[in-house]
This record gives C-alpha cells, structure tokens and sequence, in this order.
C-alpha cells in the first residue's frame, strides 16, 4: 500500500534531486523512499557504525546555546 505525501522544498533542491534520480534511473519517489526507510530504522542505528570523524565529534557541542549567528562569525573568521 502506498500514501502520497505532499513536502515543500526549495525549487533548486527539487531540480538537482531530479537530476540525480534520472542520472541512477530510479525515480524521485523510490530515491525519497528508500531514504525515509532508510532514516527511521532502529535497525540501521543499530547496525551502521559511526565513522571515527563522527565519533570524534559526537557530543562535542552537548550543552552549547548556538545559533546562525555564531555559525556566520565562525565562518567569517574562518575564510579572514
């Protein structure tokens, strides 16, 4: 059985998301799909490990009150 399920995104993302699904010709719906399953399994949390940079910085902003802000100064002094 299958819902339709109406989402709003950006036009630019819609655009290249259906460029991608032709290049691996499979259709947006089972791309958007398999990905929904995908990220809802409790078994692929169990099953898929971390990969050490994630691991490494799991946590590392626990308790941190940031924003888009903080995240545009990064950035600025960053590429200073």
């Amino acid at each position: 059985m299958t819902t339709k399920v109406t989402v709003q995104i950006d036009a630019e993302v819609a655009r290249s998301a259906r460029q991608y699904s032709e290049r691996r010709g499979r259709s947006l719906d089972q791309m958007v799909s398999d990905f929904l399953r995908t990220v809802s399994s409790e078994e692929t949390e169990r099953t898929m490990p971390l990969t050490p940079i994630v691991r490494e910085l799991k946590g590392a902003l626990k308790g941190k009150r940031l924003n888009v802000t903080d995240y545009r100064r990064h950035l600025e002094e960053k590429h200073r």
